[in-house]
């Protein structure tokens, strides 16, 4: 039994029932640490005593002002269900001393164990009506309140209650439980700093991806979403502005990583482009080159991918956009034409950061009216247990599917539900009758 607590082998787990709590307390430590969001770490915590160890439980966590807080709770019984969640929404109304055995437990900061009548009991104490008739419903027997502690920090507390067909907690389960609750408050813990992790890392990258801008004939639009996964934050990013000729610079890019620390090279390397772009009027590859020489100088040992397009009024056409890019090793763009074919501009070179001498080289395409075109993150594509072509064709489908929809709306039906990486998009539709409207962001 390498890996449980030394009191998983102790005199109250003797015989049959000590192998089962055994297997099931590590079992339930499995569980419960396999998920890094607090939602999915709570919702397991309340099913999983259940019915092995109670008819039903309560979780209960301190929120960000120190206050108890019922978040989920489940009854063995789909009958009884809707009973526990109202008394859940309104057990710890009125509730502001140690007078019961949540707020009991969690304030001792020891198990505290109800063996009788826990029902009469929670009634004269409980200060709402709502909970009262809830109790009556669900009359439990008895009950343990467990404070879920890790390292002298309350994170909450786990109740379980039984029926009256039911005996009380023997000394094993309750050891069992206690285990359960140590194993519970590090996995929530662990949850809820990720979940601080990547709202910080979120806040940050977000406060570095400003807004677009708005040439007069070109619509952009930008989004960025994080990863569903907490750990998944960091390195995508986009951009758009004006060059001092006029011209519109788009650019996309990904740093190799996923937390703060990548968010911030993002930062960096977003600004170190923008600055050497506007101050240079360089083109794509040769921007690329200047980044990736301007990284080794600055001793920034980052790895990246980036595409640049550079995109300007076709002098040969005046209802026809010239895009000029290079790509650095970037999954490839898209343009949508306006009756639904789609080119993906499939040219490119070495990541930044791999080889700051390696030669790029610009390649152009062009767009007519109405065409869209699509950059993205790897996000929006890669897949687990998905091959990389048939995600990009399944884009490639849905982007032609969508083409006659406002752009706004375009991008929202491209972007899925569920993604495990975050995701950066820049859609781009030109607009040649609104170049005499006034441009934005200028």
């Amino acid at each position: 039994m390498e890996g449980l607590p030394v009191d998983l082998l102790g005199k109250n787990f003797a015989g049959d029932e000590g192998a089962r709590l055994i297997a099931f307390a590590a079992a339930a430590g499995e569980v419960l640490s396999a998920s890094m969001e607090p939602e999915v770490a709570i919702s397991r915590l309340a099913r999983l005593p259940v019915p092995e160890l109670a008819d039903w439980s309560m979780v209960t966590i301190v929120d960000d002002e120190g206050q108890l807080k019922d978040v989920d709770t489940w009854h063995r019984d789909p009958i009884f269900r809707p009973a526990t969640v109202l008394f859940a929404q309104h057990r710890l109304t009125g509730i502001t001393r140690a007078v019961n055995g949540v707020t009991q437990a969690a304030s001792s900061r020891e198990p505290v164990y109800v063996r009788e009548r826990v029902d009469e009991l929670a009634i004269s104490r409980l200060q709402s009506a709502e909970a009262i008739d809830a109790m009556r419903i669900l009359a439990p027997h008895s009950a343990a309140f467990l404070p879920l502690l890790h390292a002298d920090r309350l994170v909450g507390v786990l109740t379980l209650y039984r029926g009256p067909d039911r005996p009380v907690f023997t000394p094993a389960e309750e050891t069992t439980v206690e285990i359960i609750g140590r194993r519970a408050a590090i996995a929530l813990l662990n949850a809820m700093q990720m979940r601080q992790h990547r709202d910080v890392s979120e806040e940050l990258q977000r406060s570095m991806l400003t807004a677009t801008v708005q040439p007069s004939h070109l619509e952009v639009v930008a989004r960025y979403r994080p990863a569903n996964e907490a750990v998944q934050v960091g390195g995508d990013w986009y951009d758009a502005f004006v060059q001092h000729d006029g011209r519109s610079i788009l650019v996309i890019g990904d740093v190799v990583g996923h937390d703060i620390a990548s968010a911030a090279v993002m930062g960096q390397l977003r600004n170190l482009m923008r600055g050497i772009a506007v101050a240079t009027g360089a083109s794509p590859s040769e921007l690329l080159t200047q980044v990736d020489r301007a990284l080794v100088t600055l001793e920034m040992p980052t790895i990246a991918t980036a595409l640049v397009m550079r995109v300007e009024d076709d002098t040969a056409d005046a209802g026809t956009l010239r895009v000029q890019w290079s790509n650095a090793g970037h999954p490839p763009p898209l343009v949508c034409d306006p009756d639904g074919q789609v080119r993906q501009l499939d040219a490119h070179g070495l990541l930044l950061g791999i080889d700051a001498e390696s030669p790029r080289a610009d390649d152009v395409t062009t767009m007519g009216a109405g065409a869209t075109l699509l950059l993205f993150t790897d996000g929006l594509v890669e897949r687990r247990r998905e091959h990389l072509e048939h995600s990009l064709t399944a884009l490639r489908d849905r982007l032609s599917a969508l083409r006659s929809l406002p752009l706004e709306e375009l991008v929202t039906g491209l972007l899925p539900d569920e993604h495990e990486d975050d995701i950066a998009v820049l859609a781009v539709r030109f607009h040649p009758e609104r170049r005499d409207r006034v441009p934005e962001g200028r």
